[in-house]
């Protein structure tokens, strides 16, 4: 199992709080998270709600952010603006989120090929 720590950094006005994080002694730095994340079966990899905005006003803005546990290298997706990407699944070589636009009321599922993710 890989160590996950939560440091809390702030919260956003009338919502969340946000947090740096640091995976098996790796500080991610320059970035701030939601408390949502979930490892893989394996423990190879873990999968983050990245918050790109934290100031109420121009938010939210969150995309999800895959870490190499091992390693420290990161595969991020596209940014999700005014939503919240949630409900994370690792499954038979994939990754499954949604993505949840909470003023329209949709979610829409995004599924990532485990073997086919770009790490940086």
């Amino acid at each position: 199992m890989n160590k996950v720590t939560l440091h809390l950094a702030g919260e956003i006005r009338f919502g969340p709080r946000f947090f740096e994080i640091t995976i098996n002694e790796i500080k991610l730095e320059d970035r701030s998270f939601g408390e949502l994340y979930i490892e893989s079966s394996d423990m190879r990899y873990v999968a983050l709600q990245e918050w790109g905005e934290t100031q109420y006003s121009k938010g939210p803005m969150t995309r999800v952010l895959i870490v190499e546990a091992s390693t420290g290298k990161l595969c991020e997706t596209t940014d999700f603006k005014r939503g919240f990407v949630e409900e994370f699944k690792f499954s038979n070589g994939k990754f499954e989120y949604m993505r949840h636009d909470y003023g329209l009321k949709k979610k829409k599922k995004e599924v990532l090929i485990v073997n086919n993710l770009k790490f940086c």
